[in-house]
């Protein structure tokens, strides 16, 4: 069964730290901490990825709304950092293009 990231912290075992490191960086959108269900799936997340060996973990807590926000009025959101790929950006400091990617990549929620 595909659990998408909840499957995670129960495989991040299984690899390797010297072939793969033990890091991830996922992205919830805010809704998952707005009630005691999600909240309780988000919390049984980190400590699954820490009772299984993972040593590195930046989550983003970021919805598309938003980004798309943020592209229409960046001074408003200058502050707002993002995870592209290996490295953390300020979204309104990246191109369109980009931003269009990750927008297009937190549309796919869990």
């Amino acid at each position: 069964m595909d659990r998408g990231k909840m499957a995670t912290p129960s495989t991040i075992h299984t690899t390797s730290h010297r072939k793969q490191p033990r890091n991830l960086s996922p992205t919830f959108n805010p809704s998952w901490v707005r009630d005691p269900e999600h909240r309780a799936k988000v919390k049984g997340f980190l400590r699954g990825y820490i009772e299984n060996g993972g040593t590195v973990l930046q989550i983003n807590m970021i919805d598309a709304d938003t980004l798309r926000e943020t592209q229409k009025n960046p001074a408003n959101y200058k502050h707002l950092l993002v995870r592209v790929t290996g490295y953390n950006a300020y979204f309104t400091s990246i191109g369109k293009e980009l931003q269009d990617e990750i927008i297009a990549r937190e549309t796919h929620q869990i």
